[in-house]
Order: structure tokens, then sequence, then C-alpha cells
């Protein structure tokens, strides 16, 4: 019985070790820019979720838009309009709003580090051409989030602001479709198609071409 358990723990111990080398060794594989891609996909240590900057703006980019729609619901309603305006407020800058449904991180915040993070990527020496191109793409539609994220905020501070619920009205709808052109982006030209350019991206379109980006390096979200 001793022999068994002695080779049983040897087993284990072996295990571990072959496991913890293939780690090791998946992550020095890495190249400098793949380690900033990571940052923006899978992971960022000051997140709620430890979730890379991307998702974590996605998150709050859901709740902002699931928000903001309730606020468009409640037209007529002065109370119920203001009300979800702070819970977008919440979820697109918590500086601004300190408690509501989002993650309390920030979609502004989140996509910033988006920006940042894949613009490090394409600048390192051994970054792809294919991180390169994607990048111009993931900026591009990820400043467009942050701008109509902003124009969402806008709305809502003026739905704050009001005073009935017909000055508020018009707010609501604004905040409504800015919001959700943050997340899935706009069609500006009206082709049938929402692209990373012509100001028409959101992050739903930064996620299609990281997705790209992951692809072509061979790397899994």
């Amino acid at each position: 019985m001793k022999k068994f358990a002695f080779i049983a723990g040897t087993f284990v111990a072996l295990l571990a070790a072959f496991i913890t080398s293939v780690i090791m060794t998946g992550e020095q594989d890495k190249t400098m820019a793949q380690e900033h891609i990571a940052h923006v996909m899978i992971r960022w240590d000051d997140t709620p979720l430890n979730d890379g900057f991307l998702p974590t703006a996605l998150k709050e980019a859901i709740v902002a838009a699931a928000h903001a729609q309730y606020s468009k619901d409640e037209l007529g309603n002065l109370a119920g309009m203001q009300l979800h305006a702070t819970h977008v407020r919440h979820a697109i800058d918590p500086a601004l709003e300190e408690s509501g449904p989002g993650l309390g991180y920030g979609l502004l915040k989140a996509s910033e580090g988006v920006v940042k993070h894949i613009t490090l990527a394409s600048q390192m020496h051994d970054a792809s051409d294919a991180v390169k191109s994607h990048t111009i793409h993931v900026v591009k539609a990820t400043e467009t989030t942050m701008s109509r994220a902003k124009e969402a905020l806008r709305a809502a501070d003026a739905i704050l602001a009001a005073t009935t619920a017909e000055e508020a009205n018009p707010y609501a709808v604004q905040m409504a479709a800015m919001a959700e052109a943050a997340h899935l982006g706009l069609d500006v030209n009206g082709d049938g198609q929402i692209t990373w350019d012509n100001d028409e991206g959101g992050l739903k379109v930064a996620d299609q071409h990281m997705g790209f980006m992951l692809e072509a390096e061979g790397l899994k979200r």
C-alpha cells in the first residue's frame, strides 16, 4: 500500500511539473505584441473580473444600451427616464455616477485601455503585418465607440436636468440611439453594413477585428 501511495504521489508530482512546464512554455512563446493583445482580449489585473479591456468594455456597453432603452421605454415618465439615465452614466463612467447596475469600471475607461494596449501591440518590434493592419481598424472602431458613448452621456445629463417629461423625451430617444451605436455600431452611409470606417464602428466591430487578429496570430480567446 505504501509503495502504491509513493508511486501515485510521484505520478501526481510529475504531472504537475509537466503542466507547469507547458504553461510556462506557452507564456515564453508569446511575442511582445501578443502580450499586449492578451491585455486587450484575455486579462488585465485591475478590471472587476480580471477580463481583458475589450470584454470589460462590451459588458459595460451592454448595460448602458439596455438601460438607455429602458429610459426610452419610459417616455412621458420623467422619474423613470431619469432613473435609467443614472444607470447609463454609471455604466459609461462610474466617476459620474457612483452606483448602478454596471461593473463599476466604465465603458470609457475600458475602451481607453483597448486603444492604448492594441496600439502598443502594433508598435512592438515583433508585431506582424496582421497586428498592424487590424490595429488601425480596432482603434478607429473603439474611438467611434467612445465618441458615441460621450454623446449618450450628454443626453443623460439633459434628461437629469429636465423638469418635465416633455423636455426629457427627445433626449431619452437620443441616448438610446447613441448607446446602441456605441455597442453595435451604426450604418452611417446606409449600405446595409457596419464597418470600422466612416464613423460606423462600435465595440462589436472592434471585437470582430480583434477576432481576425487572433486568428492570424494563431491565438484563442
